[in-house]
């Protein structure tokens, strides 16, 4: 598959973890858990290398909105 998607249910404290071959041919993993959930809101804990970029969706929006301007 090169593309997909995938959806899972996690529960507070559980990790999901996600393994890729860099440009380099170096296997990274980013850890990923939700740490706590309050009505709408969830707080993710995302432990990654410095080389990957982590950009919430709303702030990638507002960037990709003032290049096209």
């Amino acid at each position: 598959m090169a593309n997909g998607k995938l959806t899972l249910t996690r529960k507070p404290h559980q990790p999901l973890y996600l393994q890729f071959i860099d440009q380099d041919g170096k296997l990274q993993e980013v850890n990923m858990m939700i740490s706590e959930i309050n009505g709408q809101q969830v707080k993710v804990v995302i432990d990654a290398p410095k080389s990957v970029g982590i950009t919430r969706g709303e702030t990638l929006t507002n960037k990709l909105n003032l290049l096209a301007s």
